[in-house]
């Protein structure tokens, strides 16, 4: 047992050295399509931008969205998102796992989401990701609501 254990650990040490944070461009936009599925089901189309102060750490915000479902909204920045993006180091793919909350104040209302997941990056070419990236949404609008989202795009590396 005690062989083991200390053959994982080695193989966990030499992965994580082995492994390294690839160079993320310090600023990234993109467009990206949603799709919510909680008491209703809506599909979103917007745009989404990063800042990259670490190599394996993001700040996202979403800039603007437009969404059908039983009535169409357009929104910027909607519910003045804000998400943590922590980025795992490996060599073909870039997972990552991503956690956050937005508030929205309407007339004397205050509503709160707490947002969480997980997704994969794939570095097509020089400057370009393609992701996917499923996750939750937890939302106070009088009534707590849980929404699952799924989310793709592409980012494009503006600043390095």
């Amino acid at each position: 047992m005690k062989k083991t254990v200390i053959i994982i650990a080695l193989f966990c040490i030499v992965t994580a050295v082995q492994a390294r944070a690839a160079k993320r461009p310090l600023v990234e936009i993109g467009p990206k399509a949603n799709l919510y599925i909680g008491d209703d089901v809506r599909v979103g189309f917007g745009a989404e931008a990063l800042v990259s102060p670490m190599s394996a750490f993001s700040v996202r915000t979403e800039v603007t969205e437009l969404s059908f479902g039983d009535y169409t909204v357009f929104s910027l920045n909607f519910g003045s998102s804000l998400d943590a993006l922590i980025h795992i180091p490996m060599r073909s793919m870039a997972p990552y796992v991503h956690a956050g909350m937005g508030f929205q104040i309407i007339d004397d209302y205050t509503a709160l989401s707490i947002r969480a997941g997980m997704g994969l990056n794939y570095n097509l070419k020089r400057g370009l990701d393609v992701f996917v990236e499923p996750g939750l949404i937890i939302q106070d609008y009088g009534e707590t609501d849980v929404i699952f989202r799924l989310s793709f795009g592409g980012r494009f590396g503006i600043l390095k």
